[in-house]
């Protein structure tokens, strides 16, 4: 599920890393209605105020009503973090912003494979390969482009 919020931590609306989404997305929840914040399994900031969720299935709608929902929008030409840069065709500015998301889903891939949680694991790999068949569909696309580097972080047998 992919959500717009404006949380009070500049770092989670810029996408940050080092911050802490998941809590502050689940205090936020929890301060509308207790048992939602306990349906959010992880947080991934994009920037942009935006942040993608594993969220338990039961509550999508819920949890939708509280933030602004764009998953119907999301890694489409719709997708606010696709938004066209100047000079560049779409599937360039479309290659350049799931380069973006793919970087930030590396950069939480570790606490996921460590929490052992198999559904955030489960949610965190089919993710990765949406974006990575994506990736390799508009590097296909673009023309002077050297060969996409493979360095997907992947679950640890």
């Amino acid at each position: 599920m992919r959500i717009q919020d404006s949380p009070n931590c500049d770092l989670c609306a810029q996408g940050a890393s080092d911050c802490d989404a998941l809590n502050h997305i689940k205090s936020e929840l929890q301060s509308v209605e207790h048992r939602l914040h306990d349906a959010v399994l992880l947080a991934i900031p994009l920037g942009e105020s935006q942040f993608d969720l594993a969220v338990e299935q039961i509550s999508i709608r819920e949890i939708g009503d509280h933030f602004t929902d764009l998953t119907n929008s999301r890694l489409s030409s719709c997708d606010p973090l696709f938004v066209a840069e100047f000079g560049r065709s779409f599937p360039e500015t479309a290659f350049r912003a799931l380069m973006r998301m793919r970087d930030r889903y590396n950069k939480v891939a570790s606490s996921v494979y460590k929490s052992g949680d198999l559904r955030r694991i489960d949610w965190f790999e089919t993710e990765n390969k949406r974006i990575e068949t994506l990736l390799e569909t508009y590097r296909q696309q673009c023309v002077n482009l050297d060969p996409m580097p493979i360095y997907v972080k992947q679950r640890k047998a």
